[in-house]
C-alpha cells in the first residue's frame, strides 16, 4: 500500500484486514469512523432500526450487487488531530500526457459524431488516471478531514481487498425524510478564479438542463408534483458547477432501492437516453469505472442520503488511480473537455504529498 500519513485507525484497520468507513458529511466539522460488517441484500435494504444506519456502496455497473454495511463505531478516539488546510485554488492538478490527451480526444470526437447524428443527446466519458512518479508519494489525511465546513461529502472507504477509495464528492444522489424526497441536478464545470473571464455557456446550461429532464422522468413514477428550485452556481473546491434541486413528496411507500435504481445512473455521470449512452461509454472506454459514479451514502428506517462517487481515487498496493469525467454534448469543444477533466483532478490532487 502507498504511504498513508494522519490515520492510526486506518493503519490498524489494514493490519487487520478490517473493512473501515471514515468520512465528514456536507457541512459537518465532526469526523466520523467506522469499522464495516456485511449484511445480506436482504437486512440491507430492509433495515428497520431505529437510530442506526446501514452503510451502501454501489458500483457504476448497476448489474453489480449493491453492497450494505452496518457501521460500528470506532472505540474510543482514533487519534487523529485534523487541521485547517483550504487553499484549493493554488492546488496542483494532475498534467495529463500527450497520450492521454490523444486518446481521450479521440474517444470525443467518436461521441460527437454520434451526438450530431441524433443517436444520443450527451454522454459522459472518464478517463482512469494512474498516478506515477519517481517520487514516493503519500496520501495526507488530514488535508482530505481539514476542519473547514463544506457541501461535499468527503471519505475514505476500504471494503475488500486493501483496496483503498478516497474521495470529495459534490452531488447528491438522493435524500429522503420519510415520504419527502430530494435530488439535485449538478453539471457545468468552471476554474473558480477563472469563472470572470469564461463564463457558462450554453453549452453548460443545455447539459444542466438534459440532467433535470432525466431526473423529472425518471421521478415522475414515484412522487407528486416535482418543484424546482431555481438554478444556481455552486463552488466545489476550486470549482464552480451549475445546480438544480428537485423536490417531491411519495405516492405511496417505496423502497430506497427502487429509487435508487430509477435514479442510477443518472444523465450526469452516464448520459441522455441512457441506454444509448451506456452502449457508447462501453465500447469507447477502456476501463472499470468500479465505484466511480456509482453511488454511495447512509441508509436508516425513515432518513436516508446518498452520493454520487465522484472527485474520487483507488489506492492499491502500489498505486493510485484519479477518475474523473466530462459530459458532452453537441455543444461541445475537445479541448475544452479535456482542459475539463484536468481541472476536476485537483480534489484528489490536493491530498498527494510528493516526498
Amino acid at each position: 500500500m502507498m504511504g498513508i500519513k494522519g490515520s492510526a485507525f486506518i493503519e490498524r484497520c489494514l493490519a487487520q484486514n478490517t473493512p473501515f468507513l471514515g468520512c465528514m458529511r456536507p457541512n459537518s466539522l465532526n469526523v466520523e469512523w467506522y469499522t464495516l460488517n456485511e449484511l445480506s441484500a436482504d437486512q440491507g435494504q430492509n433495515w428497520n432500526n431505529k437510530g442506526s444506519e446501514v452503510f451502501v456502496v454501489q458500483p457504476y455497473n448497476s448489474s453489480q450487487p449493491t453492497l450494505y454495511f452496518e457501521l460500528v463505531s470506532a472505540v474510543g478516539d482514533p487519534g487523529e488531530a485534523y487541521e485547517i488546510f483550504e487553499n484549493e485554488a493554488l492546488t496542483t492538478e494532475y498534467l495529463l500526457t500527450e497520450e492521454q490527451r490523444y486518446n481521450y480526444a479521440q474517444m470525443l470526437r467518436d461521441a460527437l459524431h454520434q451526438i450530431k447524428s441524433n443517436v444520443l443527446g450527451k454522454v459522459v466519458l472518464s478517463l482512469r488516471l494512474p498516478l506515477s512518479s519517481t517520487r514516493p508519494f503519500t496520501l495526507l489525511i488530514k488535508r482530505l478531514f481539514s476542519k473547514v465546513k463544506k457541501d461535499s461529502f468527503r471519505y475514505v472507504l476500504s471494503i475488500n481487498d486493501k483496496v483503498i477509495w478516497v474521495g470529495d464528492t459534490p452531488e447528491t444522489l438522493l435524500t429522503r425524510d420519510h415520504d419527502r424526497i430530494q435530488t439535485v441536478a449538478l453539471a457545468g464545470t468552471r476554474r473558480q478564479n477563472e469563472l470572470k473571464a469564461n463564463e457558462f455557456t450554453f453549452k453548460e446550461f443545455e447539459e444542466q438542463g438534459f440532467i433535470v429532464d432525466e431526473l423529472k422522468q425518471r421521478l415522475s413514477a414515484f412522487v407528486e408534483e416535482i418543484h424546482l428550485s431555481d438554478r444556481e452556481q455552486v463552488l466545489a473546491g476550486n470549482l464552480t458547477h451549475l445546480k438544480t434541486t428537485l423536490r417531491g413528496s411519495l405516492k405511496e411507500t417505496v423502497l430506497d432501492k427502487e429509487l435508487l435504481d430509477a435514479l442510477h445512473p443518472t444523465a450526469a455521470v452516464c448520459g441522455f437516453p441512457r441506454t444509448k449512452a451506456l452502449a457508447l461509454i462501453a465500447r469507447l472506454e477502456k476501463h472499470n469505472r468500479e465505484l466511480y459514479a456509482g453511488y454511495i451514502g447512509f441508509k436508516a428506517a425513515k432518513k436516508s442520503t446518498y452520493f454520487v462517487n465522484l472527485r474520487c481515487a483507488r489506492l492499491g498496493a502500489s498505486s493510485l488511480d484519479l477518475f474523473v469525467g466530462a459530459g458532452i454534448t453537441a455543444q461541445s469543444v475537445v479541448e475544452n473537455e479535456i482542459d475539463e477533466i484536468q481541472s476536476k483532478t485537483a480534489s484528489v490532487m490536493r491530498l498527494i504529498a510528493f516526498n
